[in-house]
This record gives structure tokens, C-alpha cells and sequence, in this order.
């Protein structure tokens, strides 16, 4: 499933995008840093397919050293969802 994080200016918040066959789920996040690591919530829905069911979930970003990736980690639904990020 593509995932886009963007943040805004004061790098705590942003928006989510995950993207599936039936369209896109935008929503927003806030978190804190510890060192290269960012650990988040996401909050309110700025869009979705009337098809998906979205629930508030915690992720982190865990940033490479040369902050050209990062590894994003998510516990949602007894699942753990894994993905490699790389900024474009």
C-alpha cells in the first residue's frame, strides 16, 4: 500500500496519505521526536473513500543516519505494518 508522510513547517504534525485501489486515505498526525526518532498519532480524517474503516493508530519513523530514509513502524489491528520511506 503507498504511504506519503508530509510534514509541515514545525516538523510535529503533518498529514498521511495511504493510498489503495478503491482511493486515498488523508489524515492528520502529530507527534514528538527523540533523537531520529518520530513517534506519532494520527488524529482527525481529512478524506477517505466512504468504503474504509479508518481508526487513529500510533506509528513511529525511525530516520537513517543520512536522512535520505526512514523505517516506518505501526501496530494497528494486531498487525505490524513495516515499510522503507524515502524522501524524493
Amino acid at each position: 500500500m503507498p504511504l506519503t508522510i508530509r510534514f509541515d513547517s514545525s516538523l510535529r504534525s503533518g498529514t498521511m496519505t495511504q493510498s489503495t485501489n478503491v482511493g486515498d486515505t488523508v489524515v492528520l498526525f502529530a507527534g514528538t521526536w527523540q533523537g531520529g526518532t518520530f513517534q506519532a498519532r494520527t488524529g482527525d480524517v481529512v478524506s477517505k473513500p466512504s468504503r474504509v474503516k479508518w481508526d487513529a493508530e500510533f506509528f513511529t519513523l525511525e530516520f537513517k543516519p543520512n536522512v535520505a530514509a526512514a523505517t516506518y513502524i505501526c501496530i494497528a489491528g494486531g498487525r505490524t505494518y513495516r515499510a522503507e520511506l524515502h524522501l524524493p
